[in-house]
């Protein structure tokens, strides 16, 4: 299977999410960073599982100094299932 990009997930079945995540896994990468932190990140999602509306943000901060260099946020819709254990393909798209 080739690797789909996040903008195409909800395209995918189900049975094929679980195919990429597990070919995803492999290539998670551990090694600790050679260079000092400058910039961290937070992101997060809210949805209803009953409906398509996502509501997702990420805020960039400089570190360690913790001030907030951008924030931005959208309400956006999404076609891929709730799936418990899937959900990164309900919402990655949105980030």
């Amino acid at each position: 299977m080739q690797i789909v990009q996040p903008e195409n997930y909800d395209h995918l079945s189900p049975s094929d999410a679980v195919i990429l995540q597990k070919q995803l896994r492999q290539q998670i990468n551990l090694t600790p960073l050679k260079k000092p932190i400058k910039l961290i990140g937070g992101a997060d999602i809210s949805f209803n599982k009953f409906e398509d509306t996502v509501y997702a943000g990420i805020v960039i901060l400089k570190y360690p100094e913790m001030i907030p260099i951008e924030t931005v946020s959208i309400v956006a819709e999404t076609k891929f299932p709730y799936i418990s254990g899937l959900l990164a393909f309900r919402e990655l798209p949105h980030y």
